[in-house]
Formats: structure tokens, C-alpha cells, sequence
């Protein structure tokens, strides 16, 4: 018979819009939900990258990072950063930041590439600077790693960072950390 788990999975709707050229998701931190919707992206997009930040008794992480990118473009290049600055029950988990180099096409004889930079940051940081911290982090890292990968004759078309950055500017533990 099927678990509870077979059956949540399969009566979730994966039907993707076709004008989507790049999915980002957080929060898969476990293995089989990300091999399931790993599984059902590769039906409409070529390339994806998920279960990124390792689990082990070394770096004490029992969840990986919870990111998956999913894209239409090739990947031409793609590196996960884990962040070091953390608390609470984020410890446990590899959140970073995933930066990838898609090839978006060409145009006038050069490649045209975009840049995506995927992330989940701190939750619940309370009155540590722990976001700020993080979001300083990876302005160096998306810099890096776009000046080690960026050809001198690629054109770059978009350069985007996305994720769950576990703030806004309406609740009120947030207000006095920003």
C-alpha cells in the first residue's frame, strides 16, 4: 500500500508554467520531497541542482540546505557557499547560498549569460545581526564567484538574487532589527 508520504506527494498539483525559464525553491530539506519534485521538474526543465550543503557528523548539519534551482538554460557554472554565521535551530541546517552561470544564448557572435544567486537566510534571528551578517556574506561570495566564472567576451543579461530571506518590514520582530 502507499505511505502517508507517497499519497501527500502524489496529490500535489506539479503542473509548472512553460513561461518560466528559472524555478528557485527553499525549504527542501529533505531528501526524498527534493528527489520527487527533482523527478517532475526534469519533465519540463533540463537542468537542476538540489540537495546542495552535505549532511555529516563533521560539520554537524542534519539537513542539507533546502535549495533547488531548476532551469531551462544550461548550467555553465555553479558553486554553494554555507554560512558559518548562524543560531538557534539553524544550526542544524547547510543554509547558504547557491550561485549559479546559465547560458542564456547568443547575440552578435557573443555569449549572453545570466547570473542567479539563490539563498535562505537565518530564521527568527531575534537580536543578533545574524541577516546582516549573511546578506554581507554573499554581496562577497555572488562578487567571487562572478569574477572567477565570467568570461571577458560573455555579455551578462540578468544577474538576480532570490530566496527566503526570513525578514519584512511589517512584523514587529523585525522592525527594531532593521
Amino acid at each position: 500500500g502507499h505511505t502517508s508520504s507517497e499519497e501527500f506527494l502524489s496529490s500535489i498539483d506539479s503542473t509548472f508554467p512553460t513561461n518560466v525559464d528559472v524555478f528557485c525553491f527553499q525549504e527542501l530539506f529533505y531528501s526524498d520531497t527534493a528527489r520527487w519534485l527533482t523527478e517532475e521538474l526534469l519533465k519540463c526543465y533540463d537542468h537542476v541542482i538540489s540537495d546542495v550543503g552535505i549532511c555529516s557528523f563533521t560539520n554537524r548539519w542534519a539537513l542539507n540546505s533546502g535549495l533547488l534551482l531548476a532551469s531551462k538554460h544550461p548550467i555553465l557554472a555553479a558553486e554553494f557557499r554555507p554560512f558559518k554565521v548562524k543560531a538557534k535551530t539553524d544550526v542544524i541546517c547547510a543554509k547558504g547560498v547557491l550561485m549559479v552561470k546559465l547560458h542564456l544564448g547568443t547575440r552578435d557572435g557573443q555569449d549572453v549569460v545570466g547570473y542567479v544567486a539563490s539563498t535562505h537566510l537565518q530564521a527568527y534571528q531575534g537580536k543578533q545581526p545574524i541577516q546582516k551578517a549573511q546578506l554581507t556574506l554573499m554581496q562577497t561570495w555572488i562578487q567571487e564567484f562572478l569574477l572567477t566564472t565570467k568570461a571577458g567576451n560573455e555579455t551578462v543579461a540578468v544577474d538576480v538574487v532570490c530566496g527566503d530571506f526570513n525578514f519584512d518590514n511589517m512584523s514587529p520582530g523585525y522592525k527594531t532589527s532593521w
